[in-house]
């Protein structure tokens, strides 16, 4: 993982709404960990302003079937495209926010570049 860190949180309970923020690269940090498993973005919603990580697994499992178990050799996982749509993550308590949003944040979204 990186030793770069995010910005400080100053998060604000503002109500749930799903709303798009271009353009929010300067404010996240996407970092792949050392055995490339995950990739995962960190950085401060420009919806609430609160700390938000997103991990991703980047590949399967770690084992392999057949002749090949065992093998040294393994290709790495990569995350197919070059950008991955974000949701607030930022674990506060947001008025409004439905029973059903998978998201745990205020509803803001935005794309970042993947590794």
């Amino acid at each position: 993982m990186s030793d770069a860190s995010p910005p400080m949180e100053s998060h604000s309970p503002i109500p749930f709404t799903s709303e798009y923020h271009p353009d929010q690269a300067a404010r996240f940090i996407v970092v792949t960990s050392a055995d490339g498993r995950e990739v995962r973005v960190e950085g401060i919603c420009p919806g609430c302003g609160g700390r938000t990580v997103t991990p991703w697994p980047t590949g399967i499992g770690g084992g392999t079937k057949g002749i090949f178990r065992g093998s040294a050799t393994k290709a790495q996982a990569r995350i197919p495209d070059d950008k991955r749509l974000v949701f607030c993550e930022c674990n506060h308590a947001h008025a409004n926010r439905p029973e059903t949003e998978p998201f745990r944040g205020c509803g803001a979204s935005w794309h970042v570049e993947a590794p």
